[in-house]
């Protein structure tokens, strides 16, 4: 029997929320889970309901995000994952499994360079190796919205990056994930942060240089992401010193929304370090380093191009 417990936590003056769900006979390292820009601790409940069965799970408000203190955008990445690293000592978990998405990909990556002996193993979804484009035209949409009062006009454009509606691409759950979207946004408090959150990710604006060693990493894009398509989620892959990449079939930036069972299915197998091949759900599987799970040359198609991957 899992038991969910959710501590209230301070770091550098910062309070801050860390959720657990302890498995009592865990197949893996503890996985934490690192949400994106817009997401809180509880935005990965679909999925991590396919992963709780079999492993402990912590997720997180950290500062700047969710119910948490507000962090000035001056504070960034190296922070961050400071906090991160608090949480982690102060939880009793000095080693787990780590899985980031969208701008959580970005923060699991730089905690992996700063802390990789923390670090069993890492996947990042929805990651591309600098910010993207769509970027430079949210900060003036977003702000043109808070300031005029029309948050749900901002959160119906956010969706507009996060879901591809292009009706030749077929992606699972895409309606359901819209409307999920679609309250969020509607709720008063869901976007205290969203100035700060933005004008943090323009301080930093590309993944830290350097690379990435001593942490094997999956690297996964949904096929239809157009705020970060496949293609730059393989130049992160190609990065890191021990890395594979996959592409997952109908879906796009929402990949562990989309397709919650068959990501999480994804993550486990490759945290218990099983084969890749043949999972009915990826459409591209490879190596991008010679200590692969011989999945080298299955390279499949750009499947990222088949669609409009230009969003600007």
């Amino acid at each position: 029997m899992t038991v969910e417990t959710v501590r209230r936590l301070t770091y550098d003056g910062f309070s801050y929320s860390c959720r657990t769900v302890m498995h009592p006979n865990p197949s893996t390292n503890p996985v934490l889970l690192v949400g994106g820009a817009f997401m809180d601790m509880c935005g990965w409940r679909e999925m991590e309901s396919h992963m709780t069965p079999l492993t402990s799970v912590i997720t997180a408000d950290l500062p700047g995000q969710g119910a948490a203190d507000r962090l000035p955008p001056s504070r960034g990445a190296e922070f961050l994952t400071a906090s991160i690293r608090h949480m982690l000592h102060e939880i009793d978990a000095p080693r787990v499994n780590v899985v980031g998405t969208s701008y959580g990909a970005a923060l699991a990556y730089v905690f992996a360079q700063r802390f990789p002996s923390r670090i069993n193993r890492m996947v990042l979804l929805g990651v591309a190796p600098e910010i993207p484009r769509w970027h430079r035209g949210a900060m003036k949409s977003v702000e043109a919205h808070i300031t005029q009062g029309r948050i749900e006009d901002f959160g119906r454009y956010v969706i507009s990056i996060i879901v591809n509606r292009d009706p030749s691409c077929t992606v699972r759950n895409r309606d359901l994930v819209i409307r999920a979207l679609e309250d969020y946004y509607s709720r008063p408090n869901s976007n205290a942060h969203l100035m700060d959150v933005l004008q943090r990710a323009c301080v930093q604006k590309a993944l830290p240089p350097g690379g990435l060693v001593g942490v094997p990493t999956l690297v996964v894009s949904g096929e239809y992401d157009h705020a970060t398509p496949p293609r730059e989620g393989r130049r992160v892959a190609s990065m890191i010193g021990e890395a594979w990449f996959a592409t997952v079939k109908e879906a796009d930036h929402a990949v562990h929304a989309e397709r919650p069972a068959e990501v999480a299915d994804l993550i486990m197998r490759f945290f218990q370090n099983e084969p890749l091949q043949q999972l009915a759900y990826l459409d591209t599987v490879e190596s991008m380093s010679p200590s692969g799970f011989g999945t080298e040359g299955d390279e499949g198609h750009s499947s990222g191009e088949r669609c409009d991957d230009d969003f600007s």
